[in-house]
């Protein structure tokens, strides 16, 4: 009795790779659906750029625009997952995320990182006061770009001043720990020539209260402009903040900006300033 086998069929070497590609593009589009930035690798990369600036629209119409600042030794892109989830509930608004450059830091001995304005020393212990003898040039140059960019969005989109809020936030425990982002942004706010929708600040102080003067009935700070005193604030602070004392936010009007609730106070408030038109 002969027994017989046929012969298996070879792979065709012109096909054979398309099933393995295939596996690989799949495994490839999964593990980028997992770890991609919540915006895409493209813009996570444009907003790491020192002194790079990236804008994202909103999902609906352009009418309103909230220009973020990110905090000492971060970036903008740092931002991005709070941008991704404000975005999905604030249709209408386009978000501004500027870097700052890197600059040498005087109370770290001239090393460089990015940073909005030198420091010159950083107060230590829980009841350290609040920082003296600050850099007052270098916050006029970083206010003076915040400037720039809400011109070019008042200019060159057509979005009108009241549609524009400045926002500060920490990004969490880098470097010196200094929540320096929202001393920008209130700065930037304070000293904006024009009436803005309002400013957000989480976990910041206000810079330069040791200059503040006493004009009549009333208290200015120097750098202080015509309609800061009927700004809108939202001021986010935590009480058992170690970074950045809750007395100096006190002073000025656990250091986390991605807390749940702070989130949705935040998205509460910008909804509020920046409804749909």
């Amino acid at each position: 009795m002969h027994l017989g086998f046929a012969a298996a069929a070879l792979p065709d070497p012109a096909t054979s790779w398309i099933p393995r590609g295939f596996l690989l593009a799949l495994l490839l589009w999964a593990l980028n659906r997992n770890i991609a930035p919540p915006l895409g690798w493209e813009t996570f990369r444009q907003a790491s750029v020192p002194g790079g600036e990236v804008e994202i629209l909103g999902i609906g119409r352009h009418s309103a625009t909230v220009v973020f600042v990110h905090g000492l030794g971060g970036s903008a892109a740092q931002l991005t997952p709070i941008v991704h989830k404000l975005r999905q509930h604030l249709v209408q608004v386009a978000f501004v995320l500027p870097s700052a450059n890197n600059i040498p830091l005087t109370c770290k001995r001239g090393v460089s990182i990015p940073a909005w304005f030198d420091i010159l020393a950083v107060p230590s212990g829980p009841t350290a006061p609040m920082p003296t003898g600050e850099d007052q040039l270098g916050m006029e140059m970083a206010t003076q770009r915040i400037h720039k960019i809400i011109r070019d969005q008042v200019e060159r989109e057509g979005i009108d001043e009241d549609r524009i809020v400045l926002a500060g936030f920490s990004q969490g425990k880098f470097f010196l720990h200094f929540s320096h982002c929202c001393a920008t942004a209130l700065l930037s706010a304070l000293s904006y020539p024009g009436k803005l929708a309002g400013v957000a600040c989480l976990s910041g102080w206000l810079p330069l209260t040791d200059k503040i003067k006493r004009e009549r009935d009333i208290y200015r700070h120097p750098l202080q402009s015509e309609h800061a005193h009927e700004m809108p604030v939202f001021w986010g602070h935590g009480t058992k903040d170690s970074v950045v004392r809750h007395h100096w936010a006190r002073e000025s009007m656990s250091h986390d900006l991605w807390r749940p609730e702070l989130q949705t106070d935040l998205q509460a408030w910008l909804q509020d300033r920046l409804p749909p038109i």
